[in-house]
């Protein structure tokens, strides 16, 4: 088995206990939203479509011991950036050599360049959620899950990652592992997927949090499932959130003063257990990418994920892909009418994009 985040969803949970809601100096009120202006059902059901078709748009290197395409996000009108993995081997003396992380970009018709220096992870980091800025200003969260391995592999927190450079813009309390993020007004978000927060900071100088700006405990891990706050979207001056152990999806409004406001629950349902990235579509529609059901013991997984929508009507489905479309899909994002998914490959370590429909 390689060293990789998967100890993070077996390992019991030592974030501290949550029993509310909590951001600011004060608890937020808790309602239920619309997406974005109706009421949600937890158990409406759209009609199914047909069958999406799919093609393969690019594929990438596994390395020594696999990769894991972790994230995704629309570059520009015509290219998509990935976040990519690489990760290293156990030596004779139970060692591991050290993982690499790269940025690629992805055009329509499956381009593929490389962006940004190969870092050195160690072999206790990995790169994960990735975002760009309305000046095309690159971001990285990057992911330790295991601090015992040392200066090595770099702490938690977020990159900046230009063509010639990378540079650590956040830095995050011990403990905290860095997933989603997204940057929304000069502002950079990143989930803790160790608990059921979410940590803010400056996109243009560095920072050093230490308290999360917003956590509720509809996003905490659980003791079969311990990953919690995972994937994160901005839209309409709010922050949408995956629980991923919970099945949960909450908005949390921003004020004027960058602050956590009205706390909303968008969806809770069984078919979002495991949601990773989140992505709006252009009329407003809600995706998640849901992770299959591995057995990281063995190291096999069951199924090959899924993608669910959350219509602005409230209801819920699961798009109908042909066989062999999905392997652990992380991150999708609408680019040009298409969908394009992110299939992480996660156990099987030949991470791929996916264009749907």
């Amino acid at each position: 088995m390689r060293k990789h985040a998967s100890g993070l969803l077996v390992a019991a949970v030592t974030a501290a206990a949550m029993t509310g809601v909590t951001g600011g100096a004060a608890a937020s009120a808790v309602t239920r939203v619309a997406l974005p202006t109706t009421s949600m059902s937890t158990t409406a059901v759209a009609p199914v479509p047909s069958l999406a078709p799919h093609h393969v748009v690019a594929r990438f290197a596994p390395g020594a011991g696999g990769a894991f395409a972790e994230s995704m996000a629309r570059l520009d009108e015509r290219h998509l950036i990935v976040s990519l993995t690489q990760f290293g081997t156990e030596r004779a003396d139970g060692s591991w050599t050290d993982n690499f992380g790269q940025l690629f970009t992805v055009a329509a018709n499956g381009r593929k360049s490389v962006f940004g220096p190969r870092v050195n992870l160690g072999a206790c980091a990995q790169f994960m959620g990735v975002a760009v800025d309305p000046a095309r200003r690159v971001f990285v969260a990057v992911g330790n899950f295991d601090s015992s391995c040392g200066p090595a592999s770099p702490a938690s927190g977020v990159y900046r990652v230009r063509s010639d450079g990378f540079s650590r813009v956040m830095t995050l309390p011990a403990g905290v592992f860095a997933n989603g993020l997204t940057v929304h007004r000069g502002q950079l978000y990143v989930t803790d997927s160790h608990g059921g927060a979410v940590y803010r900071g400056p996109a243009l100088r560095t920072s050093s949090p230490t308290t999360p700006w917003f956590s509720d405990v509809r996003l905490t891990p659980t003791t079969s499932l311990s990953i919690g706050a995972n994937g994160i979207a901005s839209r309409d001056g709010r922050l949408y959130l995956t629980g991923y152990a919970r099945g949960n999806v909450i908005a949390v409004a921003i004020d004027r003063h960058g602050r956590p406001g009205r706390v909303e629950l968008v969806a809770h349902d069984p078919r979002l257990v495991r949601a990773d990235g989140i992505t709006f579509d252009p009329r407003g529609r809600l995706w998640a990418s849901v992770n299959p059901t591995v057995d990281f013991t063995t190291m096999t997984q069951t199924g090959e994920g899924s993608i669910v929508s959350i219509d602005r009507r409230g209801r819920i489905s699961t798009l109908p892909v042909a066989p062999g479309s999905l392997d652990y899909p992380t991150q999708s994002i609408w680019l040009r009418g298409k969908l394009y998914v992110a299939n992480g490959a996660f156990v099987h370590g030949t991470p791929s994009v996916v264009a749907i429909g």
